[in-house]
């Protein structure tokens, strides 16, 4: 892949009064951006790009942050891949825990081992790598209609119905290259256009099961799709087993919905239901083991936006339960990033991939943008706009607990 930048400094913004942000802490803001101090878990959120983004800046040439993937290669070395057209390379997991250095490098993506970049026509939705027990790499990417993209005429959002999760295999000068087929749910091009069957959010899991023969361990598709259009679009989130690594089982299990009635956090400003980008992992409370997803809902684009957590005991595949609060009278996902959003000036925040250390500690990396940026914007609608913004990458480290009803405790470190 082409480098494109080196960066990771310590460039401080010119802050703007904080009487402009309710909430913002000088002090916390400035430890969040320190780079090359050791990663603590016992609290405090990092951040690892974006720290020379100027007050007032809207246009941002080299793209990264949203729906960060962490992928630590064999040799140690990170790739936090994202759905902007360039991802982070670190040199080691603690240099991404502690904020940096770090380059950015593009993800290029191919169409049939052509020169042209996907990515000059469309980017990629949630790029991320699985390594195969037998040591293949496979990039997993969601984008329009391939045929389209070829001739660079998948145009946003007119073709947006046709997204679908790709596989990319690295051809012989080491380009990813995309297959001509999807995991899942093929484009019917003789059919009117339809929402319905639209994917992405994809994420994978390892589960082993015992059967009479003795146990099987199988390979775990969790993702989000559209399942209805009317009177409203609704995404709601699935497991689907992988039946090699270029295709998934046509039957898919029903993993978490937006609720019913739905849950204030899964309703969209324009009445669409939503929950999307489950990242499936472990945790063992008490002794016990737990399987968790985390997950965000409704608009990315607004301060609503937060992570939530689902968990599921026994099987990994299967119902998850959601976590819960009320407050007024009313219950929704309890939104454990709201804290983090406050303290920090942050927004748009959410698509928490949780990762663990060498120590077996458990941390979250997610995006936000920063409201210092546009300290007057409206963060709590959907922007006309969102280019205005970038979408940064942060750390910080999360804990497990059990509360007295049973339920699991999760905390985010700030």
């Amino acid at each position: 892949m082409r480098k494109v930048l080196a960066t990771g400094l310590l460039i401080l913004c010119a802050l703007p009064a904080f009487a402009d942000v309710e909430g913002a802490d000088r002090a916390a803001i400035k430890r969040m951006q320190q780079t090359k101090r050791r990663p603590d878990p016992k609290g405090g959120v990092v951040q690892v790009n974006g720290k020379d983004t100027q007050v007032g800046q809207t246009t941002f040439p080299v793209r990264v942050g949203g729906d960060p993937f962490v992928y630590v290669k064999p040799d140690g070395k990170v790739n936090v891949l994202t759905s902007d057209p360039n991802m982070l390379e670190l040199k080691s997991l603690d240099d991404l825990l502690r904020g940096g250095p770090f380059k950015v490098k593009s993800n290029e993506q191919y169409i049939e081992g052509r020169a042209d970049r996907l990515v000059e026509f469309e980017v990629g939705w949630d790029s991320m790598i699985h390594r195969w027990p037998d040591g293949t790499e496979v990039l997993y990417s969601s984008l329009m209609d391939p045929e389209l993209t070829r001739k660079g005429e998948a145009k946003w959002p007119d073709h947006n119905w046709s997204r679908r999760i790709y596989p990319f295999v690295r051809d012989a000068k080491g380009r990813w290259v995309i297959r001509d087929q999807p995991l899942f749910n093929p484009i019917d091009r003789t059919q009117p256009p339809t929402m319905v069957g639209h994917t992405y959010g994809h994420h994978f899991k390892t589960v082993t099961r015992d059967t009479p023969t003795g146990p099987v361990t199988e390979t775990w598709l969790f993702h989000e799709e559209i399942i209805e259009d009317k009177p409203k679009l609704k995404t709601e989130i699935f497991a689907r087993k992988m039946l090699d690594p270029f295709t998934a089982s046509t039957e898919k299990v029903h993993l978490l919905g937006v609720g019913d009635p739905p849950y204030p956090s899964a309703i969209r400003e324009n009445g669409e239901l939503l929950v999307e980008g489950p990242r499936p992992f472990e945790a063992v409370i008490d002794g016990e083991t737990l399987h968790f997803i985390s997950f965000s809902s409704g608009d990315y684009s607004r301060d609503q936006y937060d992570i939530h957590f689902a968990y599921r005991r026994g099987d990994a595949i299967g119902p998850y339960t959601p976590l819960l609060r009320t407050e007024n009278g009313v219950t929704d996902f309890t939104p454990f990033g709201e804290r983090i959003k406050r303290k920090y000036a942050l927004s748009w925040l959410g698509r928490a991939h949780v990762i663990r250390d060498s120590a077996g500690r458990s941390w979250a990396v997610f995006h936000a943008v920063n409201k210092l940026i546009l300290p007057d914007f409206d963060y709590s609608k959907t922007p006309a706009r969102d280019g205005l913004f970038n979408r940064n990458i942060y750390v910080v480290p999360i804990t497990f607990g059990r509360a007295p009803n049973g339920e699991p405790l999760i905390e985010l470190k700030d």
